[in-house]
């Protein structure tokens, strides 16, 4: 199954795409997108790896998305949740570690030297 690259764009944006794709000899087909009168949807018949990279950069540059290229967007940009930890970490008995409690213990001056 070979997929072609699809691009949703309106039809007064259209005339850019056009002149990029007849000045790199790039074959596509238009069709009106369902349910809109003002989008099209453009199929890129791009086999070159090198077209690619080059349309990506176009397309980018003009600010022209991918058709589907939402999704592939939410779906790299989803954060996981982790836990955050405490600015003062605490042992299983909700205690402060015993690093914390020799500086906390030094901070006090329960350890100052005798003069």
């Amino acid at each position: 199954m070979n997929e072609y690259p699809k691009v949703v764009i309106k039809k007064k944006n259209i005339q850019v795409l056009i002149d990029y794709c007849l000045a790199e000899n790039i074959e596509f087909s238009v069709r009106n997108k369902p349910f809109s009168d003002v989008d099209l949807e453009v199929e890129l018949k791009i086999s070159d790896i090198k077209k690619a990279l080059v349309t990506g950069m176009f397309l980018r540059e003009n600010r022209i998305e991918l058709d589907g290229a939402e999704a592939m967007k939410a779906a790299a940009v989803k954060k996981v949740s982790s836990p955050r930890k405490s600015s003062k970490a605490e042992d299983s008995n909700g205690e402060p570690a015993a690093e914390d409690m020799a500086r906390m213990e030094e901070e006090n001056g329960l350890f100052k030297a005798a003069d």
